[in-house]
């Protein structure tokens, strides 16, 4: 956040920078001078809104003006895996945003706020605001065409994946024909979503139709703890992942061998990715080790850590490139990652508290009707 004024009636917001994924009130954005959004997901321009925000800083205060902010909701909840930039709808919604800056040289920033779909608030939801120095009505119109695109295509916010079960002839077709290594993707785990990055379906999976030279990355303490003091090389049973949310597959009972220990430690390869946009560039996964099974290799971490860097893995010894398939517990923030490896993506659906299909939570407090809990005529 760059910079704020305080007065006894409220606080007001000069310039900040923030997450696309704020789930945004009317009253937040009214009572702020400027707020700019991330633009891109992944976040890989979380520096060049910090800059943004700073120079609109600048201008207010070297030039005395005074900008408005203004603000649009839409009865739309996008699940993560809508959220990707380079998808739609965001990527429409981004183009418009933008050219409706370069229209108006009032609007100092069009924001898209794809909002976080796993939060049960009255705000959840995408939203729209805009910062303008020019008439807070032509600023309204920008936002409503925003909105407008967004319902008549809510379509394309109805992101929901195909069974794992389903998927695995042409996982394997892939592996046959070496178009490897290949991207698992289980946004029902997603880890930068909130969910604990336990779940075992992928690894049951990888076991049982003997895919060798595989990894998974599980975040599981109880597990590290149980290989205290065997040493390397040697085998144990343990019970992996399905700990720590009763919507994921239960633990999964595995003869293992332990390849290496850790502290976890270390920097990312990308100081421009998503991970670095939220942690900076040290990480720290807590105490760490490497296991096998039946040819695969299993990463275990005891602080969960989102898979947006390539270097989680090579900091422990694993190659991605020279992987037949990886098990990524994530919805859209992996791809600047991992897509420079990979051949091929799977996006699958697993149990997990994440899933994309929003209909089946229990939402209590999302302000309603609104898509797609409900259905709506526009």
């Amino acid at each position: 956040m760059t910079g704020s004024a305080h007065s006894q009636e409220r606080v007001r917001f000069r310039s900040a920078a923030c997450l696309i994924y704020g789930n945004l009130s009317r009253r937040t954005i009214e009572q702020s001078q400027g707020l700019i959004a991330y633009r891109m997901n992944p976040h890989t321009d979380a520096r060049q809104a910090a800059v943004n925000a700073a120079l609109l800083l600048d201008r207010i205060l070297t030039t005395g003006q005074q900008p408005v902010s203004v603000f649009e909701a839409c009865p739309l909840m996008l699940p993560p895996t809508a959220t990707g930039t380079a998808d739609e709808p965001m990527k429409t919604l981004e183009a418009m945003a933008r050219q409706a800056e370069e229209d108006d040289p009032n609007l100092a920033a069009v924001n898209v706020f794809a909002g976080y779909s796993f939060a049960d608030t009255y705000d959840t939801g995408l939203s729209f605001s805009a910062v303008t120095f020019g008439d807070p009505e032509d600023a309204r119109q920008s936002l409503r065409k925003l909105r407008d695109y967004a319902l008549a295509n809510r379509q394309l916010a109805h992101v929901v994946e195909r069974p794992l079960a389903e998927c695995v002839p042409r996982i394997l077709e892939c592996i046959a024909r070496g178009r490897t290594p290949i991207a698992i993707v289980e946004p029902a785990d997603n880890i930068g979503g909130g969910a604990p990055g336990d779940a075992p379906t992928i690894l049951k999976m990888l076991i049982e139709n003997r895919i060798e030279r595989a990894a998974v990355v599980l975040n599981d303490p109880e597990a590290i703890g149980a290989l205290a003091g065997l040493p390397i090389g040697r085998s144990r049973r343990l019970r992996l992942g399905g700990k720590a949310n009763r919507l994921t597959d239960p633990p999964l009972e595995l003869e293992v061998s332990l390849v290496s220990r850790s502290d976890g430690r270390f920097q990312l390869e990308d100081r421009e990715s998503h991970l670095a946009s939220m942690y900076g560039v040290r990480i720290d996964m807590g105490p760490c080790a490497v296991i096998q099974s039946s040819g695969v290799t299993i990463l275990l971490t005891s602080k969960k850590t989102p898979p947006f860097d390539l270097g989680q893995l090579r900091s422990q010894g694993i190659e991605p490139e020279k992987l037949s398939a990886i098990g990524v517990k994530a919805a859209v923030a992996h791809r600047r990652a991992y897509d420079r490896v990979t051949k091929e993506s799977f996006t699958v659906a697993t149990p997990g508290p994440c899933s994309s299909d929003l209909r089946i939570f229990p939402f209590q407090h999302v302000r309603r009707p609104i898509v797609p809990l409900d259905q709506i005529e526009f």
